[in-house]
């Protein structure tokens, strides 16, 4: 079995749109968030998981809130520089 398809939840191997849990490892594959920030976000109760057996479920809306919650970028335009033509 690949990375990919036991990363995944049921749900979404199975192809549905929009799985209700998936694994640490779906965390990271859909949201690129490492293990460690994944079971920090846990900790501090940002994140809701279960457990089923070994394996540790997290919630999708659990990580979209995480998402909605984080501010918003702002990106500046580069700073322009003075062209300055070449000596001859």
């Amino acid at each position: 079995m690949s990375i990919s398809s036991t990363a995944l939840s049921r749900e979404e191997r199975n192809g549905a749109s929009s799985p209700r849990t998936l694994t640490v490892a779906g965390v990271k594959q859909r949201y690129g968030w490492s293990r460690s920030k994944t079971y920090e976000l846990l900790g501090e109760g940002r994140l809701r998981g279960v457990k089923m057996g070994a394996r540790l479920l997290i919630f999708t809306d659990s990580c979209e809130e995480v998402v909605a919650s984080l501010p918003a970028a702002v990106i500046r335009a580069p700073k322009r520089t003075a062209t300055t033509s070449p000596e001859v």
